[in-house]
C-alpha cells in the first residue's frame, strides 16, 4: 500500500509541474504512477515488455487506452504479437531508465526488478532517487539499501525531485499548476 500510495502521489505532483512520468505499465507501482500522472492532467509514457498489441497484464488494457487517449505514449522494442517472457520485464527496465533524467524507486525488496532499473540508471548516468521505507518491511530492503550505500538520493517529497531540475529547465517545469 505504501508503494502504491507514494507512486501515485509523486507522479501526480511531478506531472502537475510539467515532468513526464515514465514507467513500465506493470501491475502495482507502475500502474499507480501512470494513473497519478493522468489524474494530474500530465504526460506519461509506458514502456511495454511485449509487442504493442499485447498489453500485459490484460487488466491494464483500460490504462493503456487512457494513456493514449490523454496524449501519452506507449513504447515497445518488441514486434507485434510478442508475448511477455520472464526476462523481458527486466530488459525493458533499461529503456525506462534511459528515457529519464532521473529515476525514482518508491519501493523495492531485495530482489526487486526495480533494482535492475536502478542499476541501469546508474550505468546510464541518470539521477537516482529513493523513498525510505520501514526498516522491518521486506518491501523496503532494496530502497533502504540504495539510500544507505549512497547510490540513491533520499527523497521524502516530490518537490525534492523537482528542485533538482527546475533551475535547469525553467521554461518546461513550474511549481504552480498551469492551465
Amino acid at each position: 500500500e505504501y508503494g502504491l500510495q507514494t507512486a501515485d502521489e509523486f507522479a501526480r505532483t511531478l506531472a502537475s509541474c510539467g515532468i513526464t512520468i515514465v514507467s513500465g505499465l506493470a501491475e502495482g507501482i507502475d500502474s499507480a504512477a501512470h494513473e497519478g500522472a493522468i489524474a494530474a492532467g500530465g504526460r506519461t509514457a509506458a514502456v511495454m515488455p511485449t509487442g504493442h498489441d499485447r498489453v500485459y497484464p490484460v487488466r491494464n488494457i483500460p490504462l493503456y487506452e487512457r494513456i493514449l487517449d490523454t496524449g501519452g505514449v506507449v513504447v515497445s522494442e518488441y514486434y507485434p504479437g510478442c508475448e511477455p517472457e520472464r526476462t523481458s520485464f527486466v530488459v525493458r527496465n533499461r529503456i525506462v531508465s534511459g528515457l529519464c533524467y532521473g529515476v525514482l524507486i518508491t519501493e523495492a525488496g531485495e530482489r526487486s526488478g526495480a533494482l535492475a532499473t536502478a542499476r541501469h540508471a546508474s550505468e546510464q548516468d541518470r539521477d537516482l532517487f529513493a523513498l525510505p521505507g520501514q526498516i522491518t518491511s521486506p518491501a523496503s530492503l532494496g530502497t533502504n539499501k540504495l539510500i544507505k550505500s549512497l547510490a540513491a538520493q533520499l527523497v521524502t517529497d516530490p518537490l525534492d525531485i523537482l528542485s533538482e531540475y527546475i533551475a535547469l529547465y525553467p521554461e518546461k517545469l513550474y511549481t504552480t499548476a498551469r492551465p
